[in-house]
């Protein structure tokens, strides 16, 4: 009866413990996981420097000194102006979202700038699509399926896992109608947030909207860049037939994503990447156009992927992200297209395999402290759970991301599960030692029996 007792107690405390770890697991998951994540990349350097083919093209506070913003379109046609025709870049990518004409500005600077991207076959804009519905259905069908036509892509989906094309998107912002007309090809811009603490760490590949995936921003240029637009997509992978590129996603509300490895900032930059200040592209145009000699000579743009997008005071994009408080967007862009140019992505380990990780430390730590004695048992387990860390800080290195703190804390809890009960154990077995032979024994020869 007492062996049932003992062996009830035990069950008993075991479910308890296996509650505990269910609950410390789901909030170290949810609040403790992503600050050591930040924290492994920033102090392990688990990053990766900028790709040379990549160039961004900022507009910052200079180029603020000499136009007052917002900027009239003329000006980003000058840019546009001076790739296309002076240069043998290999992509140009617009990191902002044009979805009205310049009511400000005569038609001129807008139909210059139309007209500059009508000329140059590798110009790629950037759209967002949106939650809200149009307020013109009508009219909103007629563009999707205009928007379709246009800038889709040959996606051939072979995923068996979920592959309900849900979408949370109900619209897209809308192009003028020139601007729509001059562009060839067009990339979404849309990230998201972790909703935890709103820091940015996956990338959006593929969105999912009205039964059809269209590519990001990134993605379009890696694909232009290649001369392809055909893609797989299966489980656990984009195939890029062309090139043979597997990028390991997954699927989250509808969207494909992966995650991002960033590339470490550059000296006394918030970039990662080499960047020059847009007025300095412009008035390189302007002097090419005179026949004089440039600020920036277009030779060092050849065969390069360029990102135009926007950094400057009080017109700043930026998103809070592993490495950056303020990381501008333009090289979040260039970051993603980084990882497709590189083949260097983060790949998380699976929940099943976290979930054995976790089950095995707990077993691991549970039967050291039964048969080893409390110093050694202490010692081992610190040592196990520095070991631990140690690995995961090589698996970050290596592009692979396991859990960290949740391991380790249901590790702690087990510690104190299986002492506490070690202790409770001994203390009964004790008990009984007493019991029986107290009747022999005098009471000065008994505590040194039970001692």
């Amino acid at each position: 009866m007492k062996i049932f007792k003992i062996e009830g107690f035990f069950l008993k405390t075991i479910l308890l413990h296996i509650f505990l770890v269910i609950i410390i697991a789901f909030v170290s998951i949810n609040f403790w996981e992503n600050p050591i994540y930040d924290t492994i990349i920033n102090s392990s350097h688990a990053t990766m420097k900028g790709s040379k083919d990549i160039s961004l093209i900022i507009i910052d506070d200079k180029s603020l000194e000499s136009y007052r913003w917002p900027w009239a379109r003329s000006l980003y046609g000058e840019i546009f102006e001076y790739f296309n025709k002076y240069t043998n870049a290999k992509v140009l990518v617009f990191d902002s979202i044009l979805n009205s004409l310049d009511k400000e500005r005569s038609p001129e600077s807008d139909n210059y700038f139309f007209n500059t991207v009508s000329k140059t076959d590798n110009f790629i804009g950037g759209y967002m699509a949106l939650s809200s519905d149009y307020k013109d259905k009508d009219f909103g069908s007629q563009y999707d399926d205009k928007f379709h036509r246009k800038f889709s892509i040959d996606v051939d989906d072979l995923s068996t896992r979920d592959n309900s094309r849900y979408s949370i998107y109900k619209s897209l912002t809308t192009f003028p109608d020139a601007y729509f007309d001059a562009q060839k090809y067009s990339g979404s811009v849309n990230l998201t947030l972790s909703p935890i603490d709103g820091v940015l760490r996956e990338a959006t590949d593929l969105i999912s909207y009205n039964d059809n995936f269209y590519p990001s921003l990134a993605l379009r240029a890696y694909l232009l860049a290649n001369n392809t637009d055909k893609i797989t997509l299966t489980n656990k992978y984009i195939i890029v037939d062309k090139t043979g590129l597997k990028i390991p996603v997954f699927k989250k509300n509808g969207d494909i994503k992966h995650n991002i490895k960033f590339c470490e900032q550059l000296p006394n930059s918030d970039v990662s990447h080499k960047s020059y200040s847009a007025i300095d592209i412009i008035n390189s145009n302007r002097l090419l156009n005179e026949g004089k000699k440039p600020i920036i000579n277009p030779s060092e743009f050849n065969n390069k992927i360029i990102l135009v997008g926007a950094n400057a005071l009080g017109v700043e994009d930026v998103l809070e992200t592993s490495i950056s408080l303020k990381h501008p967007g333009v090289d979040i862009q260039a970051t993603i297209l980084d990882n497709f140019l590189n083949n260097q992505f983060f790949v998380k380990v699976s929940l099943w395999q976290n979930i054995a990780i976790i089950a095995f430390l707990c077993v691991l730590t549970f039967a050291l402290i039964r048969f080893l004695a409390f110093i050694p048992s202490l010692i081992l387990l610190i040592s196990i759970a520095f070991l631990y860390i140690i690995i995961c800080v090589l698996c970050f290195k290596n592009n692979i991301i396991p859990y960290v703190i949740t391991p380790i804390a249901a590790q702690l809890s087990t510690m104190i599960f299986a002492y506490s009960y070690r202790f409770i154990l001994e203390g009964r077995n004790k008990e009984k030692i007493k019991n029986a032979m107290g009747k022999y024994l005098s009471q000065d020869i008994m505590k040194n029996v039970v001692q």
